[in-house]
This record gives structure tokens, sequence and C-alpha cells, in this order.
């Protein structure tokens, strides 16, 4: 027969100090792998922020972002539309700084949003130099179709200067 004096069959036993190989799929595998968000997988270079810092928005554009936010993730009486959840409105906030930011730094103050700036003073990016009385209403003017023509602008850069599919 096949097995020894014990009827054991499966080949000799590994010893008392061999390690199990590592899981190459399932939860524990991931604990070895690097993050995925952690792996760039184009060789595209990273292009310089262009969307409004939290210290570069204005006061009154800061409580507008604050009514936004209260505003979608709020039940209302007799209201049509339910409420997003906390993360969408994140997201909502996120494209607003974003739209703001391209508004500042390339529409009104000329910048193509993907040469990276030669004054060493500059951090990272061109100064938005965000005007005072800035609001979503500057890039929001009327809720009809013209009204929406510098988002759409603003799509069109992302893919065309910023590589961004959206």
């Amino acid at each position: 027969g096949d097995g020894g004096a014990d009827g054991w069959i499966g080949g000799a036993l590994p010893g008392p100090d061999t390690r199990l190989p590592r899981p190459t799929t399932g939860r524990l595998a991931a604990t070895g792998r690097t993050a995925l968000a952690d792996v760039r997988v184009t060789r595209r270079k990273r292009l310089p922020p262009y969307a409004l810092r939290d210290d570069e928005i204005p006061g009154a554009l800061a409580d507008e972002l604050v009514r936004m936010h209260r505003g979608v993730t709020s039940r209302r009486v007799g209201g049509a539309k339910a409420p997003v959840r906390v993360t969408t409105a994140n997201n909502y906030l996120e494209v607003a700084e974003g739209l703001l930011g391209w508004y500042c730094r390339c529409k009104l103050g000329g910048w193509d949003g993907a040469t990276p700036p030669q004054d060493p003073t500059l951090l990272k990016t061109y100064p938005a130099n965000a005007p005072e009385d800035l609001s979503l209403r500057d890039v929001f003017p009327s809720s009809d179709a013209e009204g929406a023509a510098l988002a759409i602008e603003y799509l069109q850069w992302l893919d065309e200067k910023r590589g961004v599919l959206p």
C-alpha cells in the first residue's frame, strides 16, 4: 500500500518551524499588500492643485457652503427632494471648491491649470485671490441653461487641460 504504518498518505509533514505560504486572496492577503489608492497606475505627472483651500474661502462664501450642505442633508416639511447622505453632501462641497478654484485661478486669474508656478514663494499652485464677495452665484448666475455655461466650461477644462473625464 501507499500509506505508512499509521495509514497517512499525505506525504511528508512540515517541520515544527515551517511557515505557511502567505495567502494571495482574501482579507488576510490584503494586509501584506500596498493599498491600491497608493499605487499610481499611469505615467501622468501630478498636476498642481486648483481647488479653493479652506484658508482661501472668504467668510460669506464659507457661510453659503455651510447653508448648501445643511440644505441638501436636512429634511424639509413637505419637501419633495429627499435629503442626501453627509458623504454625498461632502462630495458636493469638493466639487464646488474645485469649480470655484478653477473660476478664481484660471477664469479670473489667467492660469492654464497645468503649468506649475515658477515663483518659489507660491505653494505648489497659483494664488486664488478670491474676491471677498465670491459666491456660488458667480458660477451659477441663474437656474436656466445659460446659468450652467461656466460649469460646462469647467468640465471641458477638466477634460482638456487636466485629462479628467467627467
